[in-house]
Protein backbone atom coordinates (compact mmCIF):
# COMPACT_ATOMS: atom_id res chain seq x y z
CA UNK A 1 0.00 0.00 0.00
CA UNK A 2 1.40 3.42 -1.03
CA UNK A 3 0.06 6.54 0.94
CA UNK A 4 0.03 10.14 -0.05
CA UNK A 5 -1.54 12.95 -0.42
CA UNK A 6 -3.55 13.69 -3.25
CA UNK A 7 -2.11 17.51 -3.23
CA UNK A 8 1.84 18.10 -4.36
CA UNK A 9 3.45 19.85 -1.55
CA UNK A 10 1.00 19.21 1.02
CA UNK A 11 1.04 16.36 2.99
CA UNK A 12 -0.33 16.62 6.51
CA UNK A 13 0.36 19.53 9.48
CA UNK A 14 -1.50 17.30 11.91
CA UNK A 15 -3.85 18.35 14.48
CA UNK A 16 -5.19 22.24 14.91
CA UNK A 17 -3.67 22.47 18.21
CA UNK A 18 -5.37 26.03 18.96
CA UNK A 19 -8.19 23.62 18.56
CA UNK A 20 -7.33 21.38 20.70
CA UNK A 21 -6.10 23.27 23.39
CA UNK A 22 -9.83 24.53 23.61
CA UNK A 23 -11.82 20.90 23.32
CA UNK A 24 -12.77 19.42 26.67
CA UNK A 25 -10.60 16.85 28.51
CA UNK A 26 -12.55 14.11 27.60
CA UNK A 27 -13.07 15.07 23.98
CA UNK A 28 -9.42 15.07 24.06
CA UNK A 29 -9.08 12.02 25.03
CA UNK A 30 -11.52 10.07 22.78
CA UNK A 31 -9.69 11.96 20.01
CA UNK A 32 -6.44 10.83 20.63
CA UNK A 33 -8.08 7.16 21.45
CA UNK A 34 -9.74 7.22 17.63
CA UNK A 35 -6.36 8.54 16.36
CA UNK A 36 -4.28 5.92 17.81
CA UNK A 37 -6.54 3.06 17.29
CA UNK A 38 -6.39 4.09 13.34
CA UNK A 39 -2.60 4.79 13.48
CA UNK A 40 -2.22 0.98 15.15
CA UNK A 41 -4.63 -0.34 12.27
CA UNK A 42 -2.40 1.61 9.84
CA UNK A 43 0.46 -0.08 11.30
CA UNK A 44 -0.66 -3.37 11.60
CA UNK A 45 -2.17 -4.14 8.06
CA UNK A 46 -1.05 -7.34 6.19
CA UNK A 47 0.68 -5.80 4.08
CA UNK A 48 4.35 -3.33 3.49
CA UNK A 49 3.48 -0.01 3.53
CA UNK A 50 5.35 3.22 1.98
CA UNK A 51 4.31 6.30 2.90
CA UNK A 52 5.35 9.54 0.18
CA UNK A 53 5.52 12.71 2.07
CA UNK A 54 5.81 16.11 -0.16
CA UNK A 55 5.33 19.04 2.44
CA UNK A 56 4.64 19.59 5.98
CA UNK A 57 4.18 16.21 8.11
CA UNK A 58 4.32 17.51 11.48
CA UNK A 59 2.61 16.34 14.39
CA UNK A 60 0.28 13.58 13.45
CA UNK A 61 1.30 14.31 10.35
CA UNK A 62 5.09 12.81 11.05
CA UNK A 63 3.21 9.88 13.77
CA UNK A 64 0.87 8.75 10.41
CA UNK A 65 4.33 8.40 8.14
CA UNK A 66 6.13 6.41 11.60
CA UNK A 67 3.73 3.38 11.12
CA UNK A 68 4.31 2.65 7.82
CA UNK A 69 7.28 0.19 6.93
CA UNK A 70 8.90 2.68 4.50
CA UNK A 71 9.32 6.27 4.22
CA UNK A 72 10.01 8.71 1.19
CA UNK A 73 10.34 12.42 1.59
CA UNK A 74 11.18 15.27 -0.76
CA UNK A 75 13.93 17.64 -0.07
CA UNK A 76 11.52 20.18 0.79
CA UNK A 77 9.51 17.89 3.18
CA UNK A 78 9.63 19.54 6.45
CA UNK A 79 9.25 16.90 9.47
CA UNK A 80 8.59 17.20 13.01
CA UNK A 81 6.64 17.08 16.36
CA UNK A 82 6.39 20.73 16.90
CA UNK A 83 3.49 20.23 19.62
CA UNK A 84 6.08 19.54 21.80
CA UNK A 85 7.23 23.53 21.57
CA UNK A 86 4.29 23.95 23.54
CA UNK A 87 4.37 21.02 26.19
CA UNK A 88 2.06 18.76 24.56
CA UNK A 89 2.85 15.04 24.13
CA UNK A 90 2.67 13.87 20.55
CA UNK A 91 -0.94 11.89 20.95
CA UNK A 92 -0.90 9.26 18.56
CA UNK A 93 2.14 7.09 19.43
CA UNK A 94 4.94 8.99 17.93
CA UNK A 95 6.95 9.24 21.24
CA UNK A 96 7.24 5.13 21.49
CA UNK A 97 7.05 4.71 17.36
CA UNK A 98 10.67 7.28 16.56
CA UNK A 99 12.62 6.05 19.37
CA UNK A 100 12.03 2.97 18.12
CA UNK A 101 13.21 3.44 14.01
CA UNK A 102 15.77 6.17 15.06
CA UNK A 103 17.54 5.32 18.84
CA UNK A 104 16.26 7.10 21.94
CA UNK A 105 19.37 9.48 22.19
CA UNK A 106 18.32 11.11 18.49
CA UNK A 107 14.42 10.73 19.02
CA UNK A 108 14.70 12.62 22.50
CA UNK A 109 16.48 15.74 20.65
CA UNK A 110 13.90 15.79 18.06
CA UNK A 111 11.01 15.40 20.87
CA UNK A 112 12.87 18.06 23.30
CA UNK A 113 14.08 20.99 20.94
CA UNK A 114 10.57 20.60 18.62
CA UNK A 115 13.81 20.55 15.81
CA UNK A 116 11.99 20.62 12.18
CA UNK A 117 13.98 19.38 10.01
CA UNK A 118 14.09 19.11 5.75
CA UNK A 119 14.15 15.68 3.83
CA UNK A 120 17.73 15.39 3.60
CA UNK A 121 17.84 15.77 7.51
CA UNK A 122 15.37 13.38 8.16
CA UNK A 123 17.02 10.85 5.97
CA UNK A 124 20.35 11.73 8.40
CA UNK A 125 18.18 11.17 11.60
CA UNK A 126 16.80 7.50 9.65
CA UNK A 127 13.27 8.54 10.15
CA UNK A 128 13.20 8.19 6.24
CA UNK A 129 14.68 5.56 4.05
CA UNK A 130 14.62 7.86 0.90
CA UNK A 131 14.72 11.10 -0.51
CA UNK A 132 13.51 12.38 -4.15
CA UNK A 133 13.10 15.74 -5.44
CA UNK A 134 9.10 15.98 -5.45
CA UNK A 135 6.47 13.97 -4.83
CA UNK A 136 5.80 12.42 -8.45
CA UNK A 137 9.69 10.98 -8.12
CA UNK A 138 8.33 10.05 -4.15
CA UNK A 139 5.30 7.81 -6.13
CA UNK A 140 7.83 6.53 -8.40
CA UNK A 141 10.60 5.31 -6.61
CA UNK A 142 7.44 3.96 -4.01
CA UNK A 143 6.50 1.91 -7.23
CA UNK A 144 9.94 0.59 -7.78
CA UNK A 145 10.12 -0.64 -4.40
CA UNK A 146 6.54 -2.17 -4.26
CA UNK A 147 7.38 -3.78 -7.64
CA UNK A 148 10.53 -5.26 -6.03
CA UNK A 149 8.74 -6.71 -3.27
CA UNK A 150 5.66 -8.13 -5.51
CA UNK A 151 8.63 -9.55 -7.44
CA UNK A 152 9.77 -11.65 -4.40
CA UNK A 153 6.45 -13.10 -4.34
CA UNK A 154 3.30 -13.80 -1.40
CA UNK A 155 6.01 -14.88 1.25
CA UNK A 156 7.89 -12.03 0.96
CA UNK A 157 5.07 -10.09 1.58
CA UNK A 158 3.95 -11.91 4.48
CA UNK A 159 7.98 -12.13 5.91
CA UNK A 160 8.01 -8.28 5.57
CA UNK A 161 5.45 -7.80 8.49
Amino acid sequence: MILKSSTPGMFCAGADLKERKDMPQHEVAAFLRRLKNTFIAFENMPCPTITVIDGSALGGGLELPLCSDIRIASKSSVIGLPETSLAIIPGAGGTQRLPRLIGASKAKELIYTAERLNGDQALSFGIINHVVENQDQGIEKAMEIANKILANGPVAVKAAK
